[in-house]
């Protein structure tokens, strides 16, 4: 399996407001298999990034800047008492004994315009990074223009909203469970309201990106829609063969050659030709020469 991610485009804002260039952050040591592992794998980023610059930039607090690990999750298991906040002034974790301040409010509005910020930011201001836990090594710099739109998660507009979705589901805690939001009209209708249907399409791997780039629907090709088949000849003898820009078959300068499947973010070895004896395999668990 050779796994699929290695950016992600963001648009901030919506019609009139929507930023007229992109934000696209490269992998540079990881590559995420789906477009969910991604995109958390993306706010996980931001979210350190954004905690580790809080005290300077931020009226922002302690929870999550905490030293110790047993804090953090002290204060994060009781950060509500009955399903309110934390009132108490200060606490006292329960396995170090340390005392801390009490608790902050999560504001999703300093959050939103954090993210807005990136867009607008230089390499000067642009705050922490190289101090920032970020596995898959996601920067806005180093990105690679020959990277396959299969091969990118692309967020064409609202791209605050989808991180901040993402953020949610990764921190529950940071929703404030004492305030429920009233049904929207849709929810009140019984149905689902058009950006949680855009929201799942997204995170569905088998939905593609629509002609427009502004999000995704369920695959299939419109009647309308030509299949573009590029060639690719290498210099040293090899050839790449690429039907609506996924990899559909690989010829090394070696005279081996590979047919490749692409489903669900991944691609799958289905057929290999030996150069030299001309055997071919069609049917294996595991692909027995590692490609």
């Amino acid at each position: 399996m050779i796994t699929a991610y290695r950016a992600i485009a963001l648009s901030f804002g919506y019609v009139e407001s929507s930023t007229t260039s992109w934000l696209i952050f490269h992998a540079e040591s990881g590559s995420p298999s789906t477009r969910k592992e991604a995109l958390q794998s993306l706010v996980a980023y931001l979210w350190d990034k954004f905690v580790k610059e809080s005290n300077e930039t931020h009226e922002f607090a302690l929870g999550y800047s905490l030293g110790n690990k047993c804090c953090q999750r002290h204060w994060t298991d009781t950060k509500y008492v009955n399903g309110k906040r934390r009132e108490t002034n200060p606490t006292k974790c329960s396995i170090c004994g340390d005392v801390y301040p009490l608790t902050w409010i999560f504001d999703e509005e300093v959050w939103v315009e954090y993210l807005w910020d990136l867009h607008r930011s230089d390499a000067n201001n642009y705050g922490e990074h190289d101090w920032v836990e970020n596995p898959d090594g996601w920067s806005p710099w180093m990105y690679s223009f020959d990277v396959s739109q299969h091969q990118m998660v692309v967020i064409g507009e609202n791209a605050q909203d989808t991180l901040t979705r993402v953020l949610y589901e990764l921190h529950p805690e940071l929703e404030n469970s004492s305030e429920e939001e009233s049904p929207s009209w849709w929810e009140a209708h019984g149905g689902k309201s058009p950006w949680d249907r855009e929201y799942e399409n997204l995170m569905d791997e088998s939905c593609v990106l629509d002609d427009g780039g502004l999000g995704y629907h369920a695959s299939g090709k419109k009647p309308d829609h030509p299949t573009v088949t590029k060639t690719i000849d290498y210099p040293n003898g090899g050839q790449t063969i690429m039907v609506d820009d996924v990899v559909t078959y690989v010829k090394y300068n070696t005279g081996d050659e590979i047919w490749l499947d692409f489903h669900c973010g991944k691609y799958k070895v289905v057929k290999i030709r030996h150069g030299y004896s001309g055997v071919e395999y069609t049917t294996f668990n595991e692909n027995p020469h590692g490609v």
